[in-house]
Order: structure tokens, then C-alpha cells, then sequence
């Protein structure tokens, strides 16, 4: 609530969910709602090692408060093609005066795949725009989960994050 009265926006990384758990649990749910209500802007979760959801919710005073759930993992080595899946998460925040109270005005998620060659070698990570059938081919991961390709990392996306947060786009 202090940082609501001292701040344009209030952003807040939380470590939280269970891991490896595409649904953000009750627990997730009911903070989220407090620290939106309590004044935070932004919710950005990690912990899980996989994606869950990106949404919106509008607190009692308002505002339109942004929740990722979690944006999995930035970089990693694990073996579960799931938790391979993560996400960049972009939002713009603006001011119709300058005197005028800030605002988020719109938000994406960008999904990235972290790829890795046999014995988990040569780790690096690409935006999934970037990302080939070929290289979801040529995973190191492909050895446990041979349908790890461009299909299985589409789906898992619409099933846990939605088309909504990939399309992004203005809050109201």
C-alpha cells in the first residue's frame, strides 16, 4: 500500500505455485487478488519451471491489474520438454497528461524455447518466431519426448497461456 502511494506503477515479482503445475493454485489466486486490491499493477510470478496463466483482472477501485502467473523458465537444462516453454513478458504503462494517473495500457507474452543439442550441449534461447521445425527436431530433449516440435510448443501455449496474452494487445 506504500508503494501504491509513492509510485506511477507497482510491479511485483512473486515466488510462488507449485512446481511444474500448469494451474496457478487457490493460494496464487487469492494474493493475487490482494496485492491488486493492496495497489500492485503488475503480479509477475515464477517458481513453477513452466508457463501458467497471463490475465487481467479489475480491481474494486478501477484499475486493470496484470497477473502472470508464472513465465516458466528463462533459460534451463531440464529434461521435461515442458519446462522448456517460457516467456518474455512485455506491457506498456502510459499517462494521458502529465499530470494524469498511469496506467497499463497493453501487454503481450512473448514465448521463447530453450534448445539444447545431445548431452544437453550447447544451451541457448530462441523466441519462438525464431524457433525452426529443424531445430525442434534436432533437441537434446527429443531423446524423452520424441513429439517435442513446433506443434506440441503451439499447443501447449494456446492450452496454459491463451491467445489472448500471445495476441496481446490494449487494456481498457
Amino acid at each position: 500500500e506504500r508503494a501504491d502511494e509513492a509510485a506511477d506503477i507497482v510491479v511485483m515479482n512473486v515466488h510462488w505455485g507449485n512446481e511444474y503445475s500448469f494451474t496457478p493454485t487457490d493460494r496464487q489466486r487469492y494474493l493475487a487478488e490482494q496485492m491488486t486490491e493492496w495497489g500492485v499493477d503488475i503480479v509477475i510470478g515464477h517458481h513453477p519451471h513452466v508457463l501458467q496463466p497471463v490475465e487481467t483482472r479489475e480491481t474494486s477501485d478501477g484499475r486493470t491489474a496484470l497477473i502472470a502467473y508464472s513465465l516458466g523458465n528463462f533459460a534451463s537444462a531440464q529434461s521435461d520438454a515442458y519446462c522448456l516453454i517460457g516467456g518474455v513478458l512485455d506491457y506498456t504503462v502510459t499517462r494521458e497528461s502529465e499530470d494524469g494517473e498511469a496506467a497499463l495500457s497493453s501487454y503481450s507474452l512473448t514465448p521463447i524455447v530453450t534448445h539444447y543439442d545431445s548431452g544437453y550441449a550447447n544451451n541457448r534461447i530462441y523466441l519462438l518466431d525464431d524457433y525452426t521445425e529443424d531445430l525442434a527436431a534436432s533437441h537434446g530433449v527429443r531423446s524423452r519426448y520424441s513429439s517435442f516440435s513446433l506443434d506440441y510448443i503451439d499447443s501447449l501455449l494456446q492450452e496454459v497461456v491463451g491467445q489472448e496474452a500471445l495476441d496481446g494487445g490494449e487494456v481498457h
